[in-house]
Parts: structure tokens; C-alpha cells; sequence
């Protein structure tokens, strides 16, 4: 059994948080489905008129499902994340579709276990993990700036600095 060298751990780990991004929005897109049914039912039973005695409960249901959407950026953060999971989910197709299709032709020639091949193949894992840690950075890196625009959309301070004198 051969032990596993830096680049393997690492990769590994660079896989591992390509699987974990590919869900990314899963959770948050479940929350603004409730929140738009909570929305939506209570405005419906409300515009019927026949629970009129549940009224005031439904508005203020609707009132705090719209509170916690826009206090939590849900609609701004879900399409951020969505988007995150798409782009892991292809940065995911992207390296494996060249790194296998390259690593076919290394095996193919049958020199895997020749020197030549060994250096072959830690070029192609060299490759690989140059594509995952850039890729991820670059998502991460949308999603801290949309992170950040979303703090910013809650910030009192912005809000009173907008309007005009």
C-alpha cells in the first residue's frame, strides 16, 4: 500500500470542498420555499375574508417571514449560493474531464510505473490542483463579496446616508 503524499491529502481535501460547494444554497432555497408559502397561504386566506378571526395572526406571520428575509438577505444570499453550486459543480466536471483524459493517455502508453510516467502524473496532479485551488478560491471569493453587500444593505447608517437632505 503506498502512502499518500502532500499533493494527494491536499487534493483530496480540495475535492472534499468541491462536493460540500456543489450544495451550497440547498438549505437556504428550502427556507425561502416556507417562507413564500407562509407569505403567500396567509395573504390568500387573509384576501378570502373567511377567517377573519386570524387576521391580525396572518399579518403578523406575513410581517415576520418578510422581517427575516430581508434582515437575512435570504433572496440576495440564496441566488449567491446557487450560483456557487453551479460553479463548483462545473470547476468539479472541468478538472476531472482533464485530468482523467490526460491520466488515460499516461496509462494507456503503459509507462504509469516508469519514472517518466510517475513525473507525468504528479504534473497532471500539480495541474489539478492548481485548477480546484483557484477555482474555489474564485467562488469564494463572489461569495464573501456578495456577503459583504448584503451586510452593507442591512447597515441603518447607509440607509440614512442615501437619502437625500
Amino acid at each position: 500500500m503506498t502512502e499518500k503524499t502532500l499533493i494527494d491529502k491536499e487534493l483530496d481535501e480540495l475535492y472534499n470542498d468541491v462536493d460540500k460547494g456543489k450544495t451550497l444554497g440547498r438549505n437556504r432555497r428550502i427556507v425561502a420555499y416556507a417562507m413564500k408559502l407562509i407569505a403567500g397561504g396567509a395573504g390568500l386566506l387573509v384576501a378570502t375574508g373567511k377567517f377573519t378571526a386570524f387576521d391580525q395572526a396572518l399579518g403578523i406571520a406575513v410581517l415576520i417571514v418578510v422581517f427575516l428575509d430581508s434582515v437575512f438577505s435570504n433572496h440576495v444570499r440564496l441566488i449567491s449560493e446557487a450560483q456557487a453550486g453551479h460553479a463548483y459543480k462545473e470547476l468539479s466536471r472541468k478538472v476531472k474531464a482533464t485530468y482523467n483524459s490526460k491520466l488515460n493517455q499516461v496509462l494507456q502508453a503503459g509507462n504509469a510505473d516508469s519514472a517518466e510516467g510517475k513525473t507525468k502524473i504528479n504534473e497532471l496532479k500539480t495541474e489539478a490542483h492548481k485548477m480546484l485551488s483557484g477555482g474555489i478560491a474564485d467562488i469564494e471569493k463572489k461569495l464573501s463579496e456578495t456577503d459583504i453587500k448584503a451586510l452593507k444593505a442591512l447597515s441603518l447608517e447607509a440607509e440614512t446616508n442615501s437619502r437625500p437632505s
